[in-house]
């Protein structure tokens, strides 16, 4: 399993109190506009990162190399393996003490490039001067994405 993230709430310190914002109060199931570009930034700097970019493209063509990560590489190489068990997204699993109520929802791609999304958020950010605590709900760390009967799903 990857490293998690600097401050994510370990299985062992998921609370009730947790567990219950996850299945009741979805606007709340939302991160910083920082803590998401760390998020990202940390998962790039693992070595199953780079593993994932040399990935061959398909089994035909073993030469050619991918070159990219998309988010449903993220969800299953990272936000699985952090949030196994817990019953909670990465988003509550990073604020444990208190849910942040979304200001603003991020529509993406699942197979887009995850380097590309991260720089168009960061040009967001500066074009717009979004403040770094802006609240903000991406689903893919904002829902409980492991479906191992822990958390909530979706029927």
């Amino acid at each position: 399993m990857p490293t998690p993230p600097p401050g994510m709430t370990r299985l062992e310190d998921v609370t009730l109190e947790m567990k219950e914002r996850q299945t009741k109060d979805p606007e709340k199931w939302s991160l910083s506009l920082d803590q998401l570009l760390n998020l990202f930034e940390h998962c790039k700097n693992t070595p199953q990162y780079e593993g994932l970019k040399e990935r061959p493209i398909n089994e035909w063509d073993k030469n050619k190399k991918r070159g990219s990560v998309t988010m449903y590489d993220v969800n299953e190489h990272f936000v699985k393996p952090w949030s196994k068990g817990t019953g909670c997204g990465i988003s509550v699993l990073m604020n444990p003490d208190k849910g942040l109520n979304a200001e603003l929802m991020i529509s993406h791609a699942w197979g887009e490039d995850v380097e590309e999304f991260v720089e168009a958020m960061d040009r967001w950010k500066q074009t717009t001067h979004a403040p770094g605590h802006l609240r903000v709900w991406f689903c893919l760390f904002a829902n409980y994405q492991c479906a191992d009967g822990a958390g909530p799903t979706i029927p």
